[in-house]
This record gives structure tokens, sequence and C-alpha cells, in this order.
């Protein structure tokens, strides 16, 4: 079951605990729109950065190669979790969509 909510500018409304506001609907309309390209394009950007992280990680030859590799491998696995995050954020496709000719 479907129910369409209309939020003015000031409203906010809670679900299972987090907050919406118009701005944040808004944001989520945009990552989602286009089949999720949004949400696929920082992915891929993503995933761009833990490779470029991982390469840096082993080419980097500095006297600070250990702590400089405990970050740099942080920070891969941080992105890596935010990554993650974003297919929750995905619009689930309708397969049940009829198409008009």
């Amino acid at each position: 079951m479907e129910k369409k909510i209309t939020l003015e500018e000031n409203q906010t409304i809670e679900i299972n605990g987090a907050v919406l506001t118009p701005r944040l609907i808004e944001q989520i309309k945009e990552l989602q729109r286009n089949e999720n390209e949004s949400i696929e394009c920082f992915r891929e950007y993503m995933a761009d950065a833990i490779c470029f992280i991982a390469r840096e990680t082993v080419d980097y030859s500095g006297i600070d190669k250990k702590e400089r590799t405990e970050i740099l491998n942080t920070l891969s696995c941080n992105l890596s979790y935010c990554r993650d995050y974003l297919i929750e954020l995905r619009r689930p496709y309708n397969f049940n969509l009829s198409t008009k000719q």
C-alpha cells in the first residue's frame, strides 16, 4: 500500500525514528532519479577512490609507510561501508508496471 505525503517547507515527518525534511526528501529523490543513476555514480567514484588508496598503500615507499598504510586502510574501509550503504538508498524497480502503447 502506497501512501503519498507532501511536506511544506518547515515541516518534518518522523518514520520509525528517522526524521525526514523536505530537503532530505529532495536529495533522496535526486539520488533515485533515472533508475538510481546518482547512487551508481557515487558508488563508482568511491570504488575508484578505494582502488587508488590500495595502489597508494602498495606503492608508497616512504619512511612512515606503516602509519600511512594504517591511515589509508582505515579510509578505504570507511569508504567501503559508505559505498555499501548507498545500495539501501536505491529505489526499488517495479516490474509489474504495464506499458501503454
